[in-house]
């Protein structure tokens, strides 16, 4: 039948809608406010669909709650899900970096869940100092003299120059001008901060002589910035750190390392860093005044920008205005000192470590009981077979540092190709996050953590199945399969 004003008025109230027990019980579980909202937009929505289509049938009652209800079901939906990745990349950007060890969480839920001493001296019962005993933890970790925490390590830098480069000069190498992940500039911040860049020496190559000139009355700081997410090689080179040091303290001027990754100790293994990387403690102890980096990255621990160094420096950063606004709250600090408590401890209990220290045995130990457990039937069906690979430290650390792994190539079932499997994966309620290589699936394990190897099985004795289902869909729909 056709539909004009009539049916539109047949469209029920909103208060109907309310006495029933579908929406009875959807205002208990969101409200009955947000409930009348999501209500009166999605008979909106049907008035509009009633009046552009010439054949369409009034929803029930209980469809329209029901459409109501997956409306706010979408909006409450948890921000964050967990994924596996089996993309070989240990400290993924886009997969939340570090993963945190389960007892750095479990050591948060206590101050967290009541009331803290966050602020106050058990002694005195005064106001006291944000994060004292961490602070005290991580510089006994690393040999600082006092540190400090901040939300990032970009606020952690920012809060560096305004502190002491304002309306200043800033000596850095034109090699380290970096552009970070979602087209963030280091200079960008250097201006924002207020501060004047003072480029010194050629993309590739620099002098410590081009440092000495470019010091005068109006130079704030050195900055050296570790360049992360790239590797200069060839006709290159440059001043090491502890000369750096040795003539910032000649000229009286602070020397600011902003080492981005993080590295606490130097590990064994098939992971090994440059030895030209600093630690954040060689980084101290050959003379910086200040060493900011992640927390998320190499450290291991929350998203946090940790600054350590001279304590009168970090005196002054936490007088600025600035670090209230950026500073970390009790959340970040419990999982902060569970983590240093890790470091000092050096248990391997930190996810991160166990996913870059462990051998390449360990991982085709793994790959192989994976492939044990999917069965022939499922291996057959997608081609599954064991593949050495080579991982990566990611999140900007260490770019040119291939770590030997080993995973599992999937071919293309059915004739479906490499990017439709990635889709598939991707598309289940704990999705599985891989890479193409070769126009084949793999699947590094690297990676995969320990608890997630179930649910990757399952991933994979799925597969055949979900892209059997799919191809059907398609065909129905009169579409080529991609």
């Amino acid at each position: 039948m056709t539909i004009d004003a009539s049916g539109e008025r047949a469209l029920p109230a909103v208060g109907r809608l309310l006495s029933l027990p579908e929406a009875r019980a959807l205002a208990d579980t969101y409200g009955r406010e947000l409930l009348v909202d999501a209500l009166r937009a999605v008979v909106a929505e049907l008035r509009i669909e009633l009046r552009s289509s010439r054949a369409v049938m009034l929803p029930a009652a209980d469809r329209i709650v029901r459409r109501a209800g997956s409306r706010l079901a979408a909006s409450f939906a948890a921000p964050l899900g967990r994924v596996v990745n089996a993309t070989g990349v240990a400290l993924h950007t886009n997969l939340g970096r570090a993963p945190l060890a389960e007892s750095a969480l479990l050591q948060a839920i206590g101050p967290c869940t009541g009331y803290s001493d966050l602020e106050i001296e058990r002694t005195t019962g005064k106001r006291g100092q944000r994060g004292a005993a961490v602070e005290r933890s991580l510089c006994a970790l690393v040999g600082g003299e006092a540190a400090l925490f901040v939300n990032n390590n970009a606020a952690a830098v920012l809060l560096v120059l305004d502190t002491f480069a304002r309306n200043r000069a800033v000596v850095i190498a034109r090699s380290q001008l970096v552009e970070i992940g979602g087209g963030f500039r280091l200079p960008d911040i250097l201006e924002r901060s207020g501060c004047s860049l003072r480029e010194v020496g050629c993309t590739n190559r620099v002098h410590l002589g081009d440092y000495e000139a470019a010091i005068d009355p109006a130079t704030a700081m050195i900055l050296v910035v570790h360049r992360s997410n790239f590797a200069l090689r060839g006709f290159v080179s440059e001043p090491g750190v502890a000369e750096l040091a040795e003539l910032a303290r000649a000229r009286h001027v602070p020397l600011v390392y902003d080492l981005g990754s993080g590295l606490i100790a130097r590990r064994s293994g098939p992971w090994c860093a440059d030895p030209a990387e600093l630690t954040v403690s060689e980084a101290l102890a050959v003379g910086c005044d200040l060493v900011s980096f992640s927390g998320d990255k190499m450290f291991g621990g929350p998203q946090a920008g940790i600054v350590v160094g001279r304590a009168s420096r970090i005196a002054a950063m936490g007088a600025n205005p600035l670090y209230r606004a950026v500073r970390v709250g009790k959340l970040t600090l419990c999982v902060l000192a569970a983590t240093i408590a890790a470091h000092h401890r050096g248990d391997r209990t930190l996810p991160v470590e166990r996913v870059l220290d462990a051998s390449q045995e360990d991982i085709r130990a793994r790959v192989e009981r994976v492939l044990e457990l999917l069965g022939e039937s499922v291996i057959q069906a997608l081609q599954a077979s064991a593949v050495a690979t080579e991982a990566a430290t990611g999140g900007g650390a260490f770019p040119d540092v291939a770590i030997p792994s080993f995973g599992i190539a999937i071919g293309a079932p059915a004739g479906r190709g490499a990017e439709a499997l990635a889709a598939t994966l991707r598309e289940r309620p704990t999705p599985v996050i891989a890479i193409i290589r070769h126009d084949r699936l793999l699947l590094d394990l690297r990676t995969v953590l320990e608890d997630d190897v179930p649910e990757l099985v399952r991933a994979m004795q799925e597969l055949p199945d979900r892209l059997a289902a799919t191809s059907l869909q398609t065909a129905a729909d009169g579409r080529p399969a991609p």
